[in-house]
């Protein structure tokens, strides 16, 4: 009878941690945004670059500096400003592994001076076409009115920015935690089969 307990356990474990569900985390996926007619244009993740975006559009050179050196993975890496001015910047550094990238994209993220950090992809030849990196924002074109998206929209973490009268829409997903979020969620809006398009609102980097 003991015995038989004892088997009994050992298949259950067995069992239970064989229906456990492994997390799958962006290190393990293939990246992509649907184009029209479910096409899906495939990207090429950078383990050697980010791009940030502050809260302060006056935020001075000596603050970026002050960031970029309080991150260890970053003290050798070399900043660029998106404009003129630094409240965005996209920074490059020694080649990591992905999940440290994740690590370092997740610390960033809860930086309270930074809106959001993101990676960057690569379509063909990055030198050549260079690199797109997600905002904190997805652009859509709805086959839906205007009622009927935004009840569509409702069970997303996302709000309108803004809309035009020919069902184009911009919107935000606010927070990200690792900088991957607008993929899910515009290729998620994408799937529900009401969209013409969907996907993030990318920055072009030379």
């Amino acid at each position: 009878m003991k015995i038989r307990s004892v088997i009994i356990i050992c298949l259950l474990l067995v069992v239970t941690n064989g229906c456990e569900k492994e997390e799958i985390t962006p290190c393990d996926r293939d990246w992509y945004f649907y184009l029209t007619d479910n096409e899906k244009a495939w990207l090429s993740l950078s383990l050697n670059k980010v791009f940030i975006s502050f809260f302060d559009k006056n935020i001075t050179e000596e603050e970026v500096i002050i960031l970029v050196n309080s991150y260890p993975s970053l003290t050798d890496s070399i900043y660029t400003l998106r404009d003129s001015i630094y409240h965005e910047i996209y920074i490059t550094f020694n080649d990591m592994n992905c999940n440290a990238l994740l690590r370092l994209l997740k610390n960033l993220n809860k930086d309270n001076i930074i809106s959001y950090a993101t990676p960057f992809f690569s379509q063909n030849s990055p030198e050549i076409y260079g690199y797109l990196t997600p905002t904190n924002k997805i652009v859509c074109y709805t086959k839906l009115d205007d009622t009927e998206f935004r009840k569509n929209i409702s069970k997303y973490s996302v709000t309108i920015i803004s809309s035009l009268p020919d069902s184009h829409y911009l919107l935000s997903v606010g927070t990200l935690n690792n900088g991957f979020e607008t993929f899910d969620v515009a290729n998620r809006l994408y799937e529900t089969g009401h969209m013409y398009y969907c996907h993030p609102a990318f920055e072009p980097i030379k």
